[in-house]
């Protein structure tokens, strides 16, 4: 996995130009960091607001550690209730003085450029407490990112064995 994660990364083209200018992500794709990544419906049960709040603590005295959040809706019918989310996440990004570790995509991207962020990330962080299946995860794993779940639902189920850590909730 470590030698195709480098031989991913020497592959920078067209399309990898392609997803910096879609998201911004494109700088920290080069050169030897520790990449967390989760992407996902912006809802509480994702419980992204633990993810942010425990990069801040992990990524303390590192600075070759980065969060790549990509946050889509499915309805407009839970716009303010988002808007409400996106604040409380930029306010932890904002208190832990993170900014300069979290990319925060907020839309939907094309398939390839999701492809391209679980290939270049080293872990996909995925601690929800209300998922009935977890496509994401699935995604997450077939490109060899090694997923972090919570004991919770289905979640533990796909991460048999080796396949990814499981964390207590």
């Amino acid at each position: 996995p470590e030698e195709d994660k480098e031989k991913y990364k020497k592959s920078i083209d067209a399309d990898t130009e392609k997803l910096y200018k879609e998201t911004g992500v494109y700088p920290i794709l080069l050169g030897d960091k520790f990449i967390c990544c989760f992407i996902g419906m912006n809802q509480n049960k994702k419980n992204i607001g633990a993810i942010v709040d425990n990069f801040a603590k992990f990524s303390i005295g590192k600075q070759d550690v980065f969060l790549v959040l990509v946050l889509h809706s499915s309805s407009r019918a839970q716009r303010s209730y988002i808007q409400k989310l996106d604040t409380d996440i930029q306010r932890i990004i904002k208190t832990n003085d993170i900014h300069d570790k979290c990319y925060v995509v907020e839309k939907s991207l094309p398939e390839e450029s999701l492809v391209r962020i679980y290939k270049f990330s080293d872990c996909f962080l995925y601690p929800s407490v209300g998922e009935g299946f977890g496509l994401q995860l699935l995604e997450a794993m077939a490109c060899k990112c090694i997923p972090i779940v919570t004991n919770y639902t289905s979640l533990p189920e796909l991460v048999e064995g080796e396949r990814g850590l499981k964390i207590k909730v």
